[in-house]
Parts: structure tokens; sequence; C-alpha cells
């Protein structure tokens, strides 16, 4: 779509998924940072680089944008989730803590699927949530965690991922992960008439629910551990839904 995804103005900005001085603070000086960045569809391709700055940036937000309400949403869900990044363990107590780490959580998911040959949301739903930041109806967010290999400064995982069930609906989840945190998030690509549930079943130790705030205070890490090599099928488990 022409012009900022979440507001329409031109020009368009570098838009880095994630604060690049943010992890240029919390990765050692000099240390390489290790991307991972995959694609599905016909340009499908699996990557793994390393460089000395985080290199995953869609041009889709203007520096308004950008430089504004985003940068400030940013920071104020680093301050909750960075000592989760670095495997310290975290207390998230407010329920106003769980909605500014799901709305970024919704806001990594929207720009990581700029990074897809055929993005699943329309201009509307972008322009929404540039006008009032905030999980949309129907989002979920589920914290997990990870190890990160000791020989690197910095371990990013992006596994943005689309499906269609049985009955037509269209399926969106954006796993990522950040070191020792995964965060898995389910953006309904339009409006929902209805409520999802998702049942994990005998994998529920895996994960600690972060939205629909549980209204209870949210500790992290959970019982059990995502081994990296099974990162993927993370990320995958739920797009074999057969129904609502």
């Amino acid at each position: 779509m022409p012009g900022c995804i979440f507001c329409g103005q031109t020009p368009v900005t570098s838009t880095h998924i994630f604060r690049r001085a943010w992890f240029e603070r919390i990765a050692p000086t000099g240390q390489p940072f290790t991307h991972r960045h995959e694609r599905e569809g016909d340009d499908a391709f699996d990557r793994s680089w390393e460089g000395r700055e985080f290199m995953i940036a869609p041009n889709c937000a203007c520096n308004a944008c950008n430089s504004g309400w985003m940068d400030r949403l940013d920071h104020a869900a680093e301050a909750l989730i960075e000592p989760c990044v670095l495997g310290h363990p975290r207390r998230l107590a407010r329920i106003a803590d769980h909605a500014i780490v799901a709305t970024w959580a919704t806001l990594v998911g929207l720009l990581f699927s700029q990074t897809q040959v055929s993005p699943p949301f329309s201009e509307a739903r972008y322009r929404e949530f540039g006008a009032d930041p905030r999980p949309f109806g129907g989002t979920r967010v589920w914290l997990a965690a990870t190890v990160k290999p000791p020989e690197v400064a910095l371990r990013v995982n992006g596994f943005p991922r689309g499906g269609t069930t049985v009955d037509g609906m269209q399926m969106y989840f954006a796993t990522f992960r950040i070191n020792h945190l995964v965060v898995q998030t389910f953006i309904p690509p339009e409006p929902l008439n209805e409520e999802l549930s998702f049942g994990r079943g005998s994998n529920v130790g895996f994960v600690r629910t972060l939205w629909p705030s549980p209204l209870t205070p949210v500790s992290w890490p959970p019982d059990r551990i995502v081994r990296e090599e099974d990162l993927m099928d993370f990320a995958e488990g739920f797009l074999d839904l057969p129904a609502r």
C-alpha cells in the first residue's frame, strides 16, 4: 500500500521491527547480531545471517509514526520485557503492563506482516491500529521461553505465519524470539464476529497467557522451555485448526 501503513503519510522510512538502539544497548559491543528471517509462499526462503546491527526493517511507516507513538510504545514495552530477554525471571503484576506488552506485540506482528509477499491485513486494519494503538478484539498474546546460545550476543528469530481454516477463516500468527524471550501473537486479519478459543492440551506448561489479560500477575518464565530447534513447530502449532 502507498505511504505509511498506519496513517498514509509519505515518505516512508526504514522501519526497524525492533528498536535498534535497544538492541545495541543490551548486546555487548563488538559481538555480532544473529538473525533468522523466513518467508512462506511463492518466494519462500529461510535465511540466517550475522551482522553488526539488526537489519530487518521494512519501509512501511512515516517518520512521524516511527519517531512518535511507535517509539514511545517501544520504550514502554522494552522496560517491562528486558529482564525476560536477558533471561531473568519477571513478574508483570499490573493489567496496564499486560496491555502495553500486548499492544507492542501487536505492533511487532503488524510490522512482521510487511515482510511477507502478501500481507494478510487490509489497509483499513493497519490504519485502525495507527489511529488507536491497542490490541484488536480477538487478539491473543502468549509468552514463552527458550535458551540463548552463550556464544552469541543476540539471537533474533521471526516466524510470521498465515493460513486458512477449513471454514475459510484467515489466521495470522507472529511468533518472535529475542534471546530468551518468545512471544506468540494471534492477530485477526479482520474483525471477529465471535471470540476464538485456543487450547494447547498437554503443552500448556510452555506458555503464559498475557492477553486477554488474566487479571492476575503474569510470571515469566513458564514451567517448560521451548528448545531452540522446536521454535518453528511452536510457531506453527495452531495453523492446522479445523474450525472456529
